[in-house]
């Protein structure tokens, strides 16, 4: 099982307005199409994400994350009451989706 250690960063105020903006700018392009993947940059990035975030992040809705999840095609973790999905994984199913589409063509 691979465990993910979660960093803890104190970031000043306006490096967090700036990163924050970057990250809204970078969900926005998902959602159009224009960008299939997060690169993630360094500094402080979620390593983890909600299946809210991450059904905004795959423009679906939470139900179909929810059948995805329980298919197995994307790993996720629960923490306490509330289910995660960490960056690896949606990397992976990415990936995975990417090559499934070009297998196809």
């Amino acid at each position: 099982m691979n465990v993910n250690a979660v960093t803890y960063v104190t970031i000043p105020q306006e490096e967090y307005s700036f990163l924050r903006a970057e990250i809204a700018e970078i969900h926005r392009l998902i959602k159009k199409g224009l960008l299939c993947e997060i690169e993630k940059p360094s500094g402080a990035v979620k390593d983890m994400y909600t299946r809210k975030e991450m059904a905004e992040i795959l423009r679906i809705t939470t139900r179909k994350l929810d059948i995805i999840i329980r298919r197995g095609d994307l790993q996720s973790t629960k923490i306490g009451g509330s289910v995660r999905i960490v960056y690896a994984d949606y990397m992976e199913y990415l990936n995975r989706q990417r090559n499934m589409g070009m297998k196809r063509k």
